[in-house]
């Protein structure tokens, strides 16, 4: 806002003031953007890194992607023999689909624990006392979940390195 050499110094202050005030309440009262790009899971197994996967169950033999849900992906890792398994879902999700996770993660004879310090949030799942896997959500706003026949210290590992990405 341009002002002539004649008005006052304060008056300029003023209308400024008046300007920058109504521009305020113009701001707020709009409707909050939402993101650029919706929180989307990786579209293929072939996004994970297999380093991320090899480090925590040796060498890898197969990748095969599993159905799941709408942008979500999950894919199963197996060594040859298939002694040692892992599948991996990442999906998108917030702190009450993390409940449900959860919960239903405690079905069927499966215990789980609170994890601290890994994400958001997390939790361990084990069954007559073996470790079944881990969950996580994401800061970034993904829900990512290992089930594998591996000890939960490797689970969490493996999770704390995908946190890094999603």
């Amino acid at each position: 806002m341009r002002f002539d050499r004649d008005v006052p110094r304060r008056c300029a202050v003023v209308a400024l003031s008046f300007a920058c005030a109504a521009l305020l309440a113009e701001c707020g009262s709009s409707t909050p953007v939402p993101p650029a790009t919706p929180i989307r899971a990786p579209s293929s197994c072939s996004y994970i890194p297999v380093s991320f996967i090899r480090q925590y169950m040796g060498p890898i033999a197969s990748t095969k992607s599993l159905t799941a849900a709408p942008n979500a992906l999950r894919c199963q890792f197996a060594n040859s023999g298939t002694s040692k398994t892992l599948i991996l879902t990442i999906q998108p999700g917030d702190a009450s689909a993390f409940a449900t996770l959860q919960t239903t993660s405690s079905a069927g004879g499966r215990t789980i624990t609170s994890v601290s310090r890994l994400g958001s949030s997390a939790f361990s799942i084990t069954k007559n006392r073996r470790p079944a896997g881990m969950a996580v959500l994401s800061a970034r706003g993904f829900m990512i979940s290992v089930s594998a026949n591996l000890p939960l210290t490797k689970d969490k590992l493996l999770l704390t390195e995908l946190l890094t990405e999603y």
